[in-house]
């Protein structure tokens, strides 16, 4: 009929983006690598995030491997609940 098919589109800004591909690098088993994130990002990514992700380190629910954070064992247990508090420290 010549419609197009989208009824709507969303726009994503660019940290909303960053913080997506946080959460789904470390709902992966083998985590988010931040040197890849930083290359798509453009720039550093951790300020972002911090002080949480030190904190979680601390606490023993994410790891680094490298550049690698991933989730521990523990912190798969209550990933869930670490979203929240991992957003709520973002720098603009």
């Amino acid at each position: 009929s010549g419609r197009s098919p989208v009824q709507e589109t969303e726009i994503v800004p660019p940290l909303e983006q960053l913080r997506e591909r946080v959460v789904f690098g470390l709902r992966r088993l083998d985590g988010v690598d931040i040197l890849e994130l930083e290359k798509w990002w453009d720039g550093e990514v951790l300020s972002h995030f911090q002080p949480a992700i030190d904190r979680f380190v601390d606490q023993g629910w994410l790891s680094w491997n490298g550049s690698i954070l991933q989730l521990t064992q523990s912190g798969l247990v209550i990933s869930d609940s670490l979203w929240s508090d991992l957003f709520g420290h973002q720098t603009a």
